[in-house]
């Protein structure tokens, strides 16, 4: 699949966190809608999301709920997610199999493991994300499971499939208007 650039309003932001991960020693990948948006997502963000090694010390920065730092690189927000929790194999894994991609000054992680990551936030938010990716048409649902199952073990493969089921008969049933036309 071709990849997207990124949007014009973020490509100074990505630079600069590429110099500070270079700098710092950090080992980072773009995460979130940015990750989604490079595989061909047409969703709109405002910030950016990246996965990292270490977290960073900004002067600016305040915790992150999923660990690591909130701060804004000229006006643009960014999550610097750090995981030291159960999940920090699973975000390790992503951001050491992230490619780079054309366009892109940061490793953008792939997009089975974004699924792995969204499914184990338990975020209700990243799960309704997660399915919209299933139905999509952007994510090999086959290549889904077997990076959760590899990643997250077997209990979550219930979980996407539920998820995957959900989304599919949202999908369907937004194609459905009150008289039952197809549109």
């Amino acid at each position: 699949m071709k990849s997207k650039s990124p949007p014009a309003h973020v490509v100074a932001t990505l630079d600069d966190l590429a110099e500070r991960a270079a700098d710092g020693g950090y080992d980072v990948a773009v995460i979130g809608a940015l990750a989604r948006i490079a595989r061909g997502s047409f969703e709109n963000t405002a910030g950016v999301d990246v996965a990292a090694s270490l977290n960073i010390d900004v002067d600016d920065g305040e915790p992150h709920p999923l660990g690591g730092s909130s701060f804004h690189v000229d006006g643009v927000p960014v999550q610097w997610i750090t995981r030291f929790d159960e999940l920090a194999p699973l975000y390790l894994a992503a951001i050491e199999r992230a490619e780079t991609l054309p366009g892109w000054p940061l490793p953008v992680v792939r997009i089975d493991d974004h699924a792995a990551m969204l499914l184990a936030t338990r975020r209700g938010k990243d799960r309704e994300r997660l399915g919209r990716l299933l139905v999509s048409g952007l994510l090999d649902p086959e290549a889904a499971r077997a990076r959760v199952l590899e990643l997250l073990g077997p209990y979550a493969i219930a979980d996407i499939e539920r998820i995957t089921q959900d989304a599919e008969w949202l999908a369907m049933r937004l194609r459905y208007t009150d008289d039952g036309e197809v549109h």
